[in-house]
């Protein structure tokens, strides 16, 4: 009987111990989700700040319609914005499953939040669709230009290149 008894209070006592870390746990991942939310959004300042205005010339040698220069410009400047940021992205969404796993009352919100997060790569794998039926000869030339696959600021660009978007 002693051994039921004390087995019994063993347990108790564990559980109140599991309460006690998974309260720290919880705030350690909310510690960390918020450290790695503002890595996030030191990187996306110098992935803006990094930004340059395409050249007049750059879809030169290709023939693109006018719907098709857009398309191209929305794709790569979304896929070079999310290529910039995704190292930083990858860590602050692990950091937030994590923060959702302790935390699951909190993590609808947080998964709210996320959607403006992921913007960049959400555009990007939608525009990916249309972008891909342009004919894979076209795509391995503009996979080459260095101007579109590095950040650049779409609204100045399409200006630039006499478009509006």
């Amino acid at each position: 009987m002693k051994k039921i008894v004390i087995f019994y209070i063993a347990s108790i006592l564990a559980s109140v111990c599991l309460a006690a870390d998974e309260e720290q746990l919880a705030q350690l991942a909310l510690e960390q989700v918020q450290a790695d939310l503002s890595a996030f959004s030191e990187v996306l300042g110098s992935c803006k700040e990094s930004e340059s205005i395409l050249p007049k010339d750059v879809f030169s040698g290709l023939s693109l319609s006018m719907d098709q220069k857009k398309l191209v410009i929305m794709y790569h400047a979304a896929k070079a914005n999310y290529e910039c940021a995704k190292p930083a992205l990858n860590q602050y969404l692990i950091s937030a499953s994590i923060f959702a796993h302790y935390n699951p009352e909190k993590a609808e919100d947080l998964t709210k939040g996320n959607t403006l997060v992921t913007y960049d790569a959400i555009k990007a794998f939608e525009l990916g669709q249309q972008y891909n039926e342009l004919p894979s000869t076209i795509r391995e030339k503009l996979g080459k230009i260095d101007s579109l696959n590095k950040p650049f600021d779409m609204m100045l660009s399409a200006d630039n290149l006499g478009m509006g978007i």
